[in-house]
């Protein structure tokens, strides 16, 4: 397997540091991971695709920086990855090797492992945004106008003088004084929610950041309160589901 392979595949739930702690599971021809941020604003699952060779097992991997790190110094070789075990089958650690080097990660017992995300289902919602190249390139821009604030919220709701969805930083119902707001593209029909909903603009940024491959990603959300996106090709599937998040008055 290519180093790069699974470099990119452990960036798109790193999440720039955002989340370190993660629970690894495989089973059959496929890795998946699930985890979530620790104020549990995001929960993110990604799908390493057809992976052979490698013993099948769960682990909870407590930081991801270190290995994250390591690999890196593999540059694009191939690499062997393996699972140690204990004598009563629970996991030890993980290792890569590649040209005479290796890398083990010590994992930890899912038993003491307080990181699981809980399962959600995917659903369409009844919005669905369109993440085109011209609403990065705002949304990026946008949040550097407000330097970057790491607790920014950016709220869907229905312009009031346009009766159009619009995607507004800074939101405030009484006050839209000091916000941005930016009018979207959406698929046909998924234009319309019946209340303002916020998520937080640092957790949207870095997924968009980790997944700079795919074209037009759609966000979809639903009035009960939760943001997906997932982001698919022949090696990996990354999804990501937002969590709402409250807004002053």
């Amino acid at each position: 397997m290519n180093t790069a392979t699974i470099v990119r595949f452990i960036k798109k739930y790193h999440l720039n540091g955002l989340i370190n702690s993660v629970v690894w599971k495989k089973y059959g021809e496929n890795i998946q991971v699930s985890a979530m941020s620790p104020n549990k604003e995001i929960f993110v699952t990604v799908t390493l695709k057809d992976v052979a060779g490698l013993e099948n097992g769960d682990m909870g991997i407590s930081d991801t920086k270190p290995l994250l790190k390591s690999l890196c110094a593999f540059s694009s070789e191939e690499v062997s990855p393996s699972i140690e075990k204990h004598p009563s089958g629970e996991v030890a650690a993980l290792t890569f090797s590649a040209a005479g080097r290796v890398v083990r990660y010590v994992t930890q017992s899912l038993d003491e492992f307080d990181s699981i995300p809980p399962a959600i289902n995917s659903h369409a919602g009844n919005v669905a945004i369109v993440l085109d190249e011209s609403f990065k390139r705002v949304f990026i821009k946008a949040h550097r106008a407000f330097k970057n604030d790491p607790d920014l919220l950016f709220t869907i709701v229905m312009s009031k003088r346009t009766g159009k969805l619009n995607v507004v930083f800074n939101y405030r119902e009484k006050c839209l004084s000091d916000s941005i707001s930016i009018q979207v593209s959406c698929v046909d029909g998924m234009d319309t929610i019946n209340d303002p909903i916020s998520f937080s603009v640092r957790f949207l940024k870095e997924v968009l950041k980790g997944n700079p491959e795919f074209k037009d990603p759609i966000l979809y959300v639903s009035d009960d309160g939760l943001a997906s996106i997932t982001f698919s090709d022949n090696d990996l599937e990354a999804q990501y589901h937002l969590v709402k998040m409250e807004t002053e008055e």
